[in-house]
Protein backbone atom coordinates (compact mmCIF):
# COMPACT_ATOMS: atom_id res chain seq x y z
CA UNK A 1 0.00 0.00 0.00
CA UNK A 2 1.29 4.12 -0.85
CA UNK A 3 2.66 5.34 1.87
CA UNK A 4 0.66 8.40 1.35
CA UNK A 5 -2.72 6.00 1.82
CA UNK A 6 -1.40 4.15 5.04
CA UNK A 7 -0.50 7.41 6.52
CA UNK A 8 -4.53 8.72 5.70
CA UNK A 9 -6.04 5.79 7.15
CA UNK A 10 -4.14 5.87 9.93
CA UNK A 11 -4.92 9.66 10.54
CA UNK A 12 -8.63 8.93 10.09
CA UNK A 13 -8.68 5.81 12.68
CA UNK A 14 -6.94 7.94 15.04
CA UNK A 15 -10.26 10.81 15.59
CA UNK A 16 -12.14 9.33 18.40
CA UNK A 17 -15.60 10.75 16.42
CA UNK A 18 -14.72 8.66 13.36
CA UNK A 19 -14.82 5.24 16.19
CA UNK A 20 -17.99 6.53 17.07
CA UNK A 21 -19.67 7.24 13.78
CA UNK A 22 -22.08 5.18 11.87
CA UNK A 23 -22.33 7.01 8.67
CA UNK A 24 -19.12 8.60 6.84
CA UNK A 25 -18.22 10.78 3.78
CA UNK A 26 -15.27 11.27 2.30
CA UNK A 27 -14.96 14.15 -0.17
CA UNK A 28 -12.35 13.74 -3.00
CA UNK A 29 -11.84 10.29 -2.48
CA UNK A 30 -9.73 9.37 -5.28
CA UNK A 31 -8.54 5.60 -6.25
CA UNK A 32 -10.85 5.53 -3.31
CA UNK A 33 -7.92 3.41 -1.28
CA UNK A 34 -8.63 4.71 2.14
CA UNK A 35 -12.73 4.25 1.68
CA UNK A 36 -11.82 0.65 0.70
CA UNK A 37 -9.69 -0.48 3.48
CA UNK A 38 -11.82 1.00 5.62
CA UNK A 39 -14.98 -0.16 4.58
CA UNK A 40 -13.80 -3.85 4.97
CA UNK A 41 -12.15 -3.24 8.43
CA UNK A 42 -15.38 -1.65 9.87
CA UNK A 43 -18.35 -3.47 8.49
CA UNK A 44 -20.66 -2.07 10.84
CA UNK A 45 -20.16 1.51 9.52
CA UNK A 46 -21.76 2.85 6.72
CA UNK A 47 -19.48 4.96 4.11
CA UNK A 48 -19.72 7.08 0.70
CA UNK A 49 -17.09 8.62 -1.20
CA UNK A 50 -17.14 11.34 -4.05
CA UNK A 51 -15.00 12.58 -6.44
CA UNK A 52 -15.14 14.47 -9.76
CA UNK A 53 -13.49 11.84 -11.89
CA UNK A 54 -13.21 8.29 -11.64
CA UNK A 55 -10.07 7.06 -12.91
CA UNK A 56 -9.55 3.24 -14.21
CA UNK A 57 -8.05 2.16 -10.50
CA UNK A 58 -11.45 3.88 -9.09
CA UNK A 59 -13.55 2.38 -11.14
CA UNK A 60 -12.04 -1.14 -10.05
CA UNK A 61 -11.91 -0.50 -7.05
CA UNK A 62 -15.76 0.40 -7.17
CA UNK A 63 -16.72 -2.82 -8.75
CA UNK A 64 -15.36 -4.48 -5.84
CA UNK A 65 -16.71 -2.40 -3.33
CA UNK A 66 -17.91 -3.74 0.02
CA UNK A 67 -22.32 -3.42 0.50
CA UNK A 68 -21.22 -0.80 2.90
CA UNK A 69 -19.65 1.50 0.67
CA UNK A 70 -21.01 3.78 -2.17
CA UNK A 71 -19.46 5.96 -4.51
CA UNK A 72 -20.76 8.71 -6.07
CA UNK A 73 -19.42 10.71 -9.24
CA UNK A 74 -20.06 14.65 -8.79
CA UNK A 75 -18.35 17.87 -8.59
CA UNK A 76 -17.20 18.04 -5.01
CA UNK A 77 -17.83 21.85 -5.03
CA UNK A 78 -21.64 21.33 -5.40
CA UNK A 79 -22.77 18.64 -2.52
CA UNK A 80 -26.42 19.42 -2.56
CA UNK A 81 -27.01 16.17 -3.74
CA UNK A 82 -26.54 14.64 -0.13
CA UNK A 83 -29.19 14.79 1.94
CA UNK A 84 -28.98 17.27 4.89
CA UNK A 85 -28.20 15.88 8.29
CA UNK A 86 -27.32 12.65 7.44
CA UNK A 87 -23.50 12.01 8.66
CA UNK A 88 -21.60 11.57 11.65
CA UNK A 89 -18.07 12.53 10.06
CA UNK A 90 -16.88 13.81 6.95
CA UNK A 91 -13.24 13.88 5.76
CA UNK A 92 -10.87 15.01 3.10
CA UNK A 93 -7.38 14.96 2.49
CA UNK A 94 -5.39 16.97 0.31
CA UNK A 95 -8.77 18.44 -0.99
CA UNK A 96 -9.54 21.72 -0.14
CA UNK A 97 -6.74 24.04 -1.91
CA UNK A 98 -8.14 23.30 -4.64
CA UNK A 99 -11.74 24.38 -3.91
CA UNK A 100 -12.10 28.41 -4.79
CA UNK A 101 -16.00 28.60 -3.80
CA UNK A 102 -14.77 27.39 -0.05
CA UNK A 103 -17.37 29.07 1.97
CA UNK A 104 -20.49 27.39 -0.22
CA UNK A 105 -18.39 24.27 0.82
CA UNK A 106 -18.22 24.46 4.14
CA UNK A 107 -21.89 25.45 4.86
CA UNK A 108 -22.91 22.10 2.46
CA UNK A 109 -20.33 19.81 4.24
CA UNK A 110 -22.29 21.41 7.39
CA UNK A 111 -25.65 21.05 6.21
CA UNK A 112 -24.74 17.06 5.03
CA UNK A 113 -23.12 16.56 8.83
CA UNK A 114 -26.30 15.79 11.92
CA UNK A 115 -25.40 17.69 14.96
CA UNK A 116 -22.40 17.66 17.14
CA UNK A 117 -21.39 15.90 13.64
CA UNK A 118 -17.39 16.45 12.65
CA UNK A 119 -15.24 17.18 9.78
CA UNK A 120 -11.75 16.95 9.69
CA UNK A 121 -9.61 18.22 7.04
CA UNK A 122 -5.91 18.13 6.34
CA UNK A 123 -5.11 21.08 3.68
CA UNK A 124 -1.83 21.69 1.76
CA UNK A 125 -0.13 23.04 -0.07
CA UNK A 126 -1.76 26.45 0.96
CA UNK A 127 -1.22 29.10 -2.37
CA UNK A 128 1.12 30.86 -0.20
CA UNK A 129 4.03 27.99 0.60
CA UNK A 130 6.80 27.30 -1.16
CA UNK A 131 5.38 24.68 -3.05
CA UNK A 132 1.74 25.85 -3.45
CA UNK A 133 2.05 25.87 -7.07
CA UNK A 134 1.11 22.41 -7.14
CA UNK A 135 3.02 21.65 -10.40
CA UNK A 136 5.05 18.72 -9.78
CA UNK A 137 4.97 19.88 -5.97
CA UNK A 138 5.87 16.55 -4.37
CA UNK A 139 8.86 15.36 -7.95
CA UNK A 140 12.18 16.26 -6.74
CA UNK A 141 12.19 17.06 -10.57
CA UNK A 142 10.33 19.84 -10.28
CA UNK A 143 11.08 22.80 -12.38
CA UNK A 144 9.90 25.73 -9.99
CA UNK A 145 12.37 27.29 -7.30
CA UNK A 146 10.48 27.57 -4.08
CA UNK A 147 7.84 30.23 -4.04
CA UNK A 148 8.50 30.78 -7.56
CA UNK A 149 5.00 31.39 -8.27
CA UNK A 150 4.67 34.15 -5.63
CA UNK A 151 8.10 36.01 -6.74
CA UNK A 152 7.43 35.60 -10.31
CA UNK A 153 5.25 36.33 -13.52
CA UNK A 154 4.01 34.23 -15.62
CA UNK A 155 6.49 36.09 -18.31
CA UNK A 156 8.99 36.53 -15.81
CA UNK A 157 8.63 32.48 -14.49
CA UNK A 158 8.86 31.81 -18.57
CA UNK A 159 12.37 33.34 -19.03
CA UNK A 160 13.68 31.25 -15.94
CA UNK A 161 12.46 28.18 -16.86
CA UNK A 162 13.88 28.78 -20.54
CA UNK A 163 17.07 29.05 -18.72
CA UNK A 164 17.27 27.11 -15.94
CA UNK A 165 14.64 23.97 -16.72
CA UNK A 166 15.34 21.30 -19.32
CA UNK A 167 12.07 21.35 -21.09
CA UNK A 168 10.45 21.84 -24.38
CA UNK A 169 8.54 24.88 -25.14
CA UNK A 170 5.45 23.24 -25.66
CA UNK A 171 6.18 21.78 -21.63
CA UNK A 172 6.75 25.25 -20.35
CA UNK A 173 3.76 26.55 -21.53
CA UNK A 174 2.15 23.43 -19.70
CA UNK A 175 3.75 24.37 -17.07
CA UNK A 176 2.90 28.09 -16.91
CA UNK A 177 -1.15 27.27 -17.47
CA UNK A 178 -0.93 24.72 -14.70
CA UNK A 179 0.25 27.57 -12.48
CA UNK A 180 -1.40 30.78 -13.20
CA UNK A 181 -4.17 29.83 -15.40
CA UNK A 182 -5.56 26.25 -13.54
CA UNK A 183 -9.15 26.44 -12.16
CA UNK A 184 -9.24 24.32 -9.74
CA UNK A 185 -6.66 25.94 -7.52
CA UNK A 186 -8.15 28.01 -5.02
CA UNK A 187 -4.80 30.54 -4.59
CA UNK A 188 -6.03 31.65 -0.93
CA UNK A 189 -3.78 32.24 1.47
CA UNK A 190 -3.00 30.38 4.77
CA UNK A 191 -4.60 33.78 6.52
CA UNK A 192 -7.71 33.83 4.38
CA UNK A 193 -8.34 29.70 4.39
CA UNK A 194 -8.35 30.46 8.70
CA UNK A 195 -11.00 33.90 8.09
CA UNK A 196 -13.15 31.66 5.78
CA UNK A 197 -12.92 28.92 8.09
CA UNK A 198 -14.09 31.39 11.40
CA UNK A 199 -16.17 33.10 9.75
CA UNK A 200 -18.44 29.60 8.70
CA UNK A 201 -21.11 27.90 10.70
CA UNK A 202 -18.90 25.51 12.49
CA UNK A 203 -17.03 25.42 15.64
CA UNK A 204 -13.04 25.14 15.30
CA UNK A 205 -12.43 22.33 17.61
CA UNK A 206 -8.83 22.31 16.12
CA UNK A 207 -6.32 23.96 13.71
CA UNK A 208 -2.93 22.75 13.51
CA UNK A 209 -0.79 24.47 11.53
CA UNK A 210 2.53 23.23 9.48
CA UNK A 211 5.89 24.31 9.15
CA UNK A 212 6.88 24.58 5.60
CA UNK A 213 9.93 22.56 5.41
CA UNK A 214 11.69 24.83 2.54
CA UNK A 215 11.54 27.66 4.48
CA UNK A 216 14.70 29.84 5.24
CA UNK A 217 15.38 33.14 6.21
CA UNK A 218 17.48 33.89 3.31
CA UNK A 219 15.10 32.96 1.34
CA UNK A 220 12.10 34.74 2.62
CA UNK A 221 14.29 38.40 2.16
CA UNK A 222 14.16 37.35 -1.58
CA UNK A 223 10.57 36.30 -1.26
CA UNK A 224 9.43 39.27 0.85
CA UNK A 225 11.43 41.76 -1.59
CA UNK A 226 9.60 40.49 -4.49
CA UNK A 227 6.61 39.82 -3.33
CA UNK A 228 4.20 40.22 -6.35
CA UNK A 229 1.25 38.91 -4.68
CA UNK A 230 1.84 41.01 -1.14
CA UNK A 231 1.28 37.57 1.01
CA UNK A 232 1.62 38.01 4.35
CA UNK A 233 5.46 37.02 5.61
CA UNK A 234 3.83 34.99 8.23
CA UNK A 235 2.17 32.66 5.44
CA UNK A 236 4.78 31.98 3.80
CA UNK A 237 6.09 29.93 6.94
CA UNK A 238 2.83 27.57 6.73
CA UNK A 239 2.75 24.82 4.29
CA UNK A 240 -0.65 23.47 5.42
CA UNK A 241 -2.95 22.82 8.51
CA UNK A 242 -4.87 19.91 9.58
CA UNK A 243 -8.77 21.03 10.95
CA UNK A 244 -11.40 19.53 13.35
CA UNK A 245 -14.81 21.40 12.61
CA UNK A 246 -17.86 20.49 15.05
CA UNK A 247 -21.96 21.44 13.79
CA UNK A 248 -23.33 22.71 17.00
CA UNK A 249 -25.40 20.25 19.11
CA UNK A 250 -27.63 23.19 19.71
CA UNK A 251 -29.70 24.88 16.97
CA UNK A 252 -29.17 28.34 15.86
CA UNK A 253 -25.81 28.50 16.86
CA UNK A 254 -24.19 28.79 14.21
CA UNK A 255 -19.95 29.32 15.60
CA UNK A 256 -17.97 30.16 18.13
CA UNK A 257 -16.98 33.73 16.50
CA UNK A 258 -20.48 34.21 15.87
CA UNK A 259 -21.84 33.65 19.48
CA UNK A 260 -19.19 35.89 20.99
CA UNK A 261 -20.00 38.66 18.68
CA UNK A 262 -23.62 37.71 19.57
CA UNK A 263 -23.30 37.91 23.23
CA UNK A 264 -21.20 41.03 22.95
CA UNK A 265 -24.15 42.47 21.82
CA UNK A 266 -26.44 40.82 24.85
CA UNK A 267 -28.17 38.98 21.75
CA UNK A 268 -29.34 35.43 22.10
Amino acid sequence: MEKRISWQIEWVQAFAHFQKARRILEVGSGNFETLMFLAKKYPGKQFVGIDFAFSDASVSAIKNAPPNLAAIKHDIRDLRLLANDQFDFVFSAAVLEHIRELESHLSAIHATLKRDGKYSFLESPFWSSSLGHHYEHNSPECPIPHYGHLMMSREQLKKYLEEHAQRQPAEIEKILRGIYEREDLSRLTRTETRAIVESSPFIIEAWKERLDKNYSEDLMKAVVGNNIYNVDAQDLQISGVTCTLRKSASPGNKSNWTSKILRKFGIR
